[in-house]
Parts: structure tokens; C-alpha cells; sequence
């Protein structure tokens, strides 16, 4: 089955909201911002993985005494845990930059394609997203493959 023209993918005569044409209008700074959380995001997942084999952290809810909680807490100290934890600041900072500026617009459905594939695109780095990405993405195939 051949895929609707693009043309298809939003009814021409919408026009597109000031919400949404606000929304896209983000995509150039918000590319470039993605593109740095995906790497920052790569390096804190790889010393995560890195701290972990080298100091296991016994699970807090599992082993609940106080000697394990010690225990855990003593792990991490360590240069690889710290590392994990150092790499996440500028992560994290990121993060809520992006949140303050994706909360207002995200859980508004976008009608054009555009949009839509820019929520999925955020969905890609920031999992919280992708619910709202895929919400708009399959009102759009309904509208368009079973009209």
C-alpha cells in the first residue's frame, strides 16, 4: 500500500493555529537542543553502565537494613559513580530547559504533519513525550488512511 502524498497528510485548507505555528516554529532551536540531550544522555547512560559493574548498588528495597543502605550509599563515593553523577548535571540542567519550553505545547494535538513528526521527534529523546507523539500520530492515520 502506497503512503498518501504529503500534500494528503494535512487538509490544505486548515491553517494551522497560533499554538501550533508557535510550536513549529521551535524546530530549528529545538533540533539542535535534542541533538546535544541525545549526547549528553549517550555519555551519562555509558558511566551509569560503567559504575555499575564496577560497584553494583545493592537495591534499597530489597536489602533494607541500615547496613546495606550504608553500604550502598558508601559505593557512591566512588570516582565511577561520581563521574555518573557529574555527567548528569548538565543532562538533567537540559532536561528541564527543555520541559519549560515543550510543557505548554504537548499535550495540545497538532493537526499537521510538521508537528506532529516534531513531537515525535522530541518523544525520541524525551520518553515522557512519547504518549502525546503517538496520540496525534494515530489521530492523523485515522483521519487520513480510514477516511
Amino acid at each position: 500500500m502506497a503512503l498518501p502524498s504529503d500534500t494528503h497528510l494535512s487538509k490544505p485548507s486548515e491553517v494551522l493555529s497560533d499554538r501550533e505555528a508557535q510550536f513549529v516554529a521551535l524546530t530549528p532551536s529545538l533540533l539542535v537542543k535534542l541533538v546535544e540531550f541525545d549526547r549528553l544522555w549517550a555519555e551519562s547512560s555509558r558511566l551509569y553502565d560503567e559504575a555499575r559493574q564496577a560497584h553494583p548498588r545493592p537495591d534499597p528495597e530489597i536489602f533494607g537494613s541500615a547496613a546495606q543502605k550504608g553500604a550502598a550509599e558508601a559505593i557512591g563515593t566512588t570516582p565511577e559513580w561520581q563521574a555518573y553523577l557529574a555527567s548528569r548535571e548538565p543532562t538533567d540542567e537540559l532536561d528541564s530547559q527543555l520541559d519549560a519550553v515543550l510543557l505548554p505545547f504537548m499535550d495540545e494535538p497538532m493537526v499537521s504533519f510538521p508537528a506532529i513528526l516534531l513531537k515525535c521527534r522530541i518523544g525520541m529523546s524525551l520518553r515522557q513525550y512519547q504518549d502525546d507523539a503517538v496520540g496525534d500520530l494515530e489521530r492523523l492515520a485515522k483521519e487520513v488512511l480510514c477516511a
